[in-house]
């Protein structure tokens, strides 16, 4: 009698402990996954971080290349982006189409250049249609480069919570 109530409740007790050490191995299962899809999730934003910074190195050289390329695109009359372009034969230096006019006007009833506000060269002003189409698509390069967001934000803490956090260092 004892003995096989004894028995009858060790048989159940195995038996819940194999249910119960099945849960565990389920949830150890489920842990693990979990774990791989954070690592795989803090791997996936470093790369994003680092290929974040690269795009801001090239945008920053992109954007002091184009001071460079604004200036050789500025009238140095108006400074305003060349339209009407003409270029001084001998110093090479521009002016847009209004002032390439008044200068011309300026200039001996127009039968003499004037001078360069630049650097005095007194050679002809000769119109270039090239110029036109550059400070165009150097103005619009420069409008769709003021309308990128800000980067930076992807590697916010407050953002990303503390694995973004975690994962970002």
């Amino acid at each position: 009698g004892e003995r096989a109530a004894a028995e009858a409740r060790v048989s159940l007790l195995d038996a819940e402990l194999r249910r119960v050490g099945g849960r565990v191995a389920e949830s150890d299962a489920r842990d693990g996954e979990r774990e791989r899809a954070e690592s795989a999730f803090q791997q996936r934003l470093r790369a994003l971080l680092k290929r974040e910074a690269e795009f801001s190195v090239a945008l920053a050289k992109v954007t002091n290349s184009a001071g460079a390329v604004e200036a050789a695109l500025t009238c140095l009359g108006c400074m305003r982006l060349l339209r009407g372009g003409a270029v001084r034969r001998g110093c090479g230096h521009a002016l847009c189409g209004e002032c390439a006019a008044g200068a011309a006007a300026r200039a001996d009833g127009g039968r003499s250049p004037s001078e360069c506000a630049e650097c005095g060269d007194a050679s002809e002003l000769v119109v270039l249609p090239m110029i036109d189409e550059l400070a165009a698509k150097f103005g619009y390069q420069k409008q769709a480069m003021a309308a990128l967001p800000p980067l930076g934000e992807l590697g916010r803490a407050d953002s990303l919570g503390s694995v973004g956090a975690a994962a970002a260092r």
